[in-house]
């Protein structure tokens, strides 16, 4: 028998979501599959036909097939951190489940572009510098159009405020839950228990903070980058400040630094 999925970690990319969903998947009463990612909700082909109630319910069978191995009295969750960013995943994730919550965990915006154009380097998927890579983001992704570009868009996906509107409009705020990759590993079980508080399981229970995936970089972000991205982020970060209700000020920092390791 399957068993409805209730929450999502539904991103954003490069901002923690392995660690997350690692220290999530350890709590009795949270069943996470082993397969992080089923971009189930983000794939265009599979919702061409879903206006029909026949194939609507094959498709949650189908979805739900990845939890049937989930104990009696747990809840079911996935990871899969293109969803905030996909533009029409949102409304068939409300069409599945209206009550889905989403846990999203962000990031400094110009080391979330830093650490995704790092992945791709290291996957020999990109051939450009960092700086070529940003400032080419745009024609890029153009050339997918009319979908987004899921593999290089390092600055499309560091905007947050559209992603997080989109998000509210479709499940309303209360469905929500942020908090930063900073806050995740200095206050980590803080914030693991607020985490689980909106869950509505166990808050007492306790995981140790891990890295999942620690990158590696030759060298520090170039100042001269940062300080001239900074300026083109600004106001998106004050808005996503303001949709969280998050203090994100010392994003605004021209001396703020990020730790080297990556999760």
């Amino acid at each position: 028998m399957t068993k409805k999925v209730k929450f999502l970690i539904g991103g954003a990319q490069k901002c923690g979501t392995s660690a997350l969903s690692v220290s999530l998947r350890a709590h009795p009463e949270i069943f996470i599959p082993a397969q992080k990612e089923l971009h189930y909700f983000n794939s265009p082909a599979r919702f061409r036909l879903d206006c029909f109630k026949a194939i609507r319910r094959y498709l949650a069978w189908a979805y739900e097939r990845n939890f049937s191995h989930a104990a009696v009295g747990t809840i079911c969750g996935e990871a899969t951190p293109d969803y905030m960013y996909w533009e029409t995943a949102a409304g068939h994730i409300w069409r599945y489940n209206p009550g889905m919550k989403w846990i999203v965990i962000l990031r400094h915006p110009i080391y979330r572009a830093r650490s995704a154009w790092a992945m791709n380097r290291d996957r020999i998927v990109e051939q450009l510098s960092l700086n070529q890579a940003l400032a080419t983001d745009v024609r890029r992704s153009q050339d997918t159009l009319p979908y987004q570009n899921l593999m290089y868009s390092y600055v499309d996906r560091s905007y947050y405020a559209n992603q997080i509107r989109r998000l509210i409009r479709v499940f309303g705020r209360s469905q929500i839950h942020f908090l930063t990759m900073r806050e995740f590993r200095v206050r980590h079980n803080e914030s693991l228990r607020q985490c689980l508080e909106f869950l509505d399981v166990d808050s007492s229970v306790t995981s140790e903070s891990r890295t999942v995936r620690e990158g590696v970089y030759e060298n520090a972000l170039d100042r001269t980058i940062y300080e001239e991205w900074l300026d083109r982020f600004r106001w998106d970060i004050e808005e996503t400040a303001q949709l969280t209700g998050k203090d994100l000020s010392a994003w605004l920092a021209s001396d703020y630094l990020e730790e080297s390791s990556d999760v």
